[in-house]
């Protein structure tokens, strides 16, 4: 479906760019590698403002010779509205992050970095990977090559740490975990709020029942209570 809807933006420019004459294009393909595709926030509350450009120049790498990684973001510091998008504002910065806040902001990055879609075999390959992982965690764990690591693609030599040069199955696995990951941290936020509402209520009744029943009388129902455990 996204590889569709893709194409046809794709004919839909292509069509404008022929109407209006072959200038437009490199303003209307700016345009859209420069909007805004996700807002996140880092650890420490910034907003961070994803454009498709900024999407394709993260990495995943490993933190030395330990099993544990980061993932490096680009992204904007804010935001402008130009004609009908909201677009990328300021100078490109770039943040380490790692844990659940990495797997939460790359769960906004890969769709973006896998936007043509996935093959049937691509999709089984990658539920594989997550099988055998067992978690997200570990799964980026797995994932991730050492810093500065280098593959070579026929006579190229591409930085392997960067999400756009790792496989596609890879690349795809982690997008399922990540956004699996999201949802049942949401999922177990709510059950946490409505957890905390039911403990609310439970205490409100309580003092509801109480604010009901005269001091004496109930002072005298403390003196029979310890009676009877005599």
């Amino acid at each position: 479906m996204r590889s569709a809807i893709n194409a046809a933006v794709q004919v839909a420019f292509g069509v404008v760019s022929a109407i209006a004459g072959a200038n437009i294009l490199p303003a209307i393909i700016a345009i859209r590698q420069n909007r805004v595709v996700a807002r996140v926030r880092d650890d420490r509350g910034r907003r961070l403002f994803i454009t498709p450009s900024e999407a394709k120049r993260a990495k995943l790498y490993r933190d030395g010779s330990s099993d544990r990684w980061s993932v490096e973001a680009s992204y904007r510091p804010s935001e402008r509205t130009f004609l009908a998008w909201k677009q990328g504002k300021g100078k490109r910065q770039t943040v380490v992050l790692s844990g659940p806040t990495a797997i939460r902001v790359a769960g906004h990055i890969l769709p973006h970095v896998n936007e043509w879609g996935a093959s049937d075999a691509q999709v089984r390959n990658a539920v594989e990977l997550i099988e055998d992982a067992r978690s997200p965690e570990r799964l980026f764990a797995q994932s991730a090559p050492d810093p500065g690591a280098i593959r070579t693609r026929g006579i190229f030599e591409v930085d392997a740490t960067k999400l756009t040069r790792m496989e596609s199955n890879v690349r795809l696995a982690l997008e399922m975990v990540a956004h699996e990951d999201s949802e049942r941290r949401a999922l177990e936020g709510e059950l946490a709020l409505l957890e905390q509402a039911w403990r609310d209520a439970e205490e409100i009744a309580a003092i509801a029942d109480r604010l009901a029943i005269p001091e004496p009388v109930e002072d005298l129902l403390d003196k029979l209570k310890q009676e009877l455990r005599l």
